[in-house]
């Protein structure tokens, strides 16, 4: 059952299905509220799940990242995923997000929406920007 919401082609909540929700909207949005905080995520279960490799967080930021239409709805996830303090390659985990916040490459003339200056400080103060420091720090004004 678990695996099948994930992959979003489980039943909808009778509530969703009432107000009108479409399945990927239900799924989109209970992912983006998991990841706000993965710590936790990653211990819903004992031991890991069929088929899954290494933190239940990293699955679920892939499937999120996956099923976004736009940055803007998934950054609260991107955020909570910033602050995992015992995670020691952060690309692993954050890849997803930082290429669905910037699909061009970051210049000195960027101008960057308020989502993506939101990520950039969070990647930046959490040290795992994967940009060159001098150019976060130029674009974010600081």
């Amino acid at each position: 059952m678990q695996r099948a919401r994930l992959a979003g082609d489980g039943p909808v909540p009778a509530q969703a299905r009432q107000r009108g929700h479409r399945p990927l909207l239900v799924v989109t949005g209970e992912l983006v509220a998991a990841l706000q905080n993965p710590h936790e995520a990653d211990h819903w279960f004992s031991g890991h799940l069929p088929g899954q490799e290494g933190w239940l967080h990293r699955d679920l930021a892939l499937a999120l990242a996956d099923r976004a239409d736009d940055f803007e709805t998934v950054l609260p996830a991107a955020l909570g995923l910033t602050t995992l303090s015992f995670t020691l390659d952060y690309s692993n985990d954050l890849d997803p997000f930082v290429e669905l916040a910037f699909p061009q490459p970051l210049a000195e003339h960027s101008v960057l929406t308020q989502a993506q200056r939101t990520f950039l400080a969070a990647l930046h103060h959490h040290r795992c920007c994967p940009f060159d420091e001098a150019l976060c720090r130029y674009l974010l004004g600081i």
